[in-house]
């Protein structure tokens, strides 16, 4: 059963700039209480592209309560698996081999427009979507 969700850099991005094809993904993630899993990574990402991004986030966050969202840091596991990807898949480069990474260790589906993001999930076995596609991983009743 899917719990968790990891919204790619992209997703928040086309969020904060108002585009609706990211609407969606939160909507539902919301409506069925999922966990947002954020890594250090994205929000590194999504600050160099969106003014005052990590706030916005936070601001988001605090007015989607009770949705559970988790900040992870890069921790060795991840690291070490992030390093395991690269190794397995030439062409896993930083930061996609830890946004991978994090989202295998916390068993969450990823989410992005990252068409390479998304083969390369596939060939490691994690389920990956875009956003557009998030809603048919759960049953919207």
């Amino acid at each position: 059963m899917i719990s968790k969700v990891l919204p790619d850099s992209n997703p928040w991005i086309d969020y904060f700039q108002g585009n609706a094809r990211s609407s969606k993904l939160f909507e539902i993630a919301v409506k069925h209480h999922f966990t947002i899993i954020i890594p250090e990574v994205v929000l590194f990402e999504v600050s160099k592209k969106i003014q005052h991004g990590e706030e916005k986030i936070l601001s988001w966050i605090i007015k989607k309560v009770p949705t559970e969202v988790r900040f992870l840091k890069d921790s060795k596991l991840i690291c070490n698996q992030a390093e395991n990807l690269k190794n397995q898949f030439s062409f896993c480069h930083v930061p996609d081999n830890k946004i991978l990474a994090t989202a295998q260790a916390n068993d969450a589906v990823l989410v992005t427009r990252d068409s390479g993001l998304l083969k390369t999930a596939d060939f490691a076995g994690i389920m990956a979507c875009k956003p557009k596609d998030f809603g048919g991983f759960v049953s919207v009743s």
